[in-house]
């Protein structure tokens, strides 16, 4: 699973959050897989911003599942 922040949108504060106009999600059905949780900071050194021109958006340290083999 995995969650990059698009930087050819925009990003704006509502209350205390932070949002965002286009995330980039990969998502599994859990029934499928079997996960652990573990924390990331994002972006990963895997991702790359869409607007090479602009500021990458950092979204932080998150709570993220990782596929363990079963």
């Amino acid at each position: 699973m995995h969650l990059h922040a698009n930087n050819r949108g925009a990003r704006g504060i509502a209350g205390n959050v932070m949002g965002y106009d286009v995330l980039e999600l990969t998502l599994l059905r859990k029934s499928d897989w079997m996960f652990e949780t573990y924390r990331r900071t994002l972006p990963l050194d895997l991702d790359r911003p869409n607007a090479p021109f602009r500021e990458e958006f950092a979204l932080g340290d998150w709570a993220m599942a990782e596929e363990i083999s079963g």
